[in-house]
């Protein structure tokens, strides 16, 4: 992205994909090299990224993990962010089990 409107204005199309399930959630805009944008939960511990392809469209993907981190330990990549952030949360409940059946017994 050229300028930080840009990146605004594409967040906000993506705020907009997230519909109802995205109340609370915020745009984030950064300069490094660039201008980037993100979606940030209201509790700051889910971040939406997103790439766009001109022959592919545009790919969501979702970082859980904690709230002051830029990225996170799960992550789910999906063509809207409503799927991409269903698939990271899938990934955390999928470690979450793993860690339970581990710690059985001890």
């Amino acid at each position: 992205m050229k300028t930080r409107a840009e990146a605004q204005k594409l967040g906000d199309a993506a705020l907009t994909l997230l519909g109802d399930a995205g109340k609370g959630w915020h745009v984030r805009v950064w300069e490094n090299l660039g201008w980037h944008a993100n979606l940030v939960s209201p509790c700051g511990r889910m971040k939406v990224h997103w790439n766009t392809f001109p022959e592919n469209g545009t790919s969501y993907i979702a970082y859980l993990g904690d709230a002051d981190s830029p990225g996170g330990y799960w992550t789910g990549s999906a063509s809207t962010p409503q799927a991409a952030i269903a698939k990271a949360v899938e990934a955390g409940r999928a470690e979450l089990k793993r860690v339970q059946e581990l710690m059985q017994g001890w």
